[in-house]
């Protein structure tokens, strides 16, 4: 089993996580399926930072505007959709730390910030200028 630690790659996110306290003999094995992918692919892409550029946020939160996008990209494409406000839930289940590169609570993921970052991709796409 790999030792995961804050500088994990992308490829270890790929299949299971496998997390050893480097050290110990306490072993956490958790699969993550098809959320790995995505945030491999996230992270390969540097796509959170591309997106904090693009949708600066305006107001002090803690969840930027690219983890809202991880975050509701990881539950469009979950077998059990939620809701906005039932977002914390599903995310509560998930290995956050390994996901999205650092530790954020659940509670984080509410439905006014996600309700927020889907108005300001609202409000960007009326200003942006398209070549049409």
């Amino acid at each position: 089993m790999a030792c995961l630690d804050s500088n994990s790659d992308a490829q270890n996110l790929t299949t299971s996580a496998s997390i050893d306290q480097c050290g110990s003999h306490d072993i956490i094995s958790r699969d993550i399926g098809h959320y790995g992918l995505i945030a491999a692919l996230f992270i390969q892409y540097n796509l959170i930072n591309f997106i904090n550029t693009i949708l600066p946020k305006t107001k002090d939160h803690y969840i930027s505007h690219g983890e809202c996008l991880l975050c509701l990209i990881l539950n469009a494409l979950s077998f059990h959709r939620r809701a906005l406000y039932k977002i914390s839930d599903q995310m509560s289940k998930l290995p956050i730390k390994l996901l999205f590169g650092r530790d954020i609570d659940p509670k984080y993921f509410n439905d006014d910030v996600l309700g927020r970052f889907l108005e300001a991709v609202f409000n960007y796409d009326a200003f942006v200028k398209t070549p049409f």
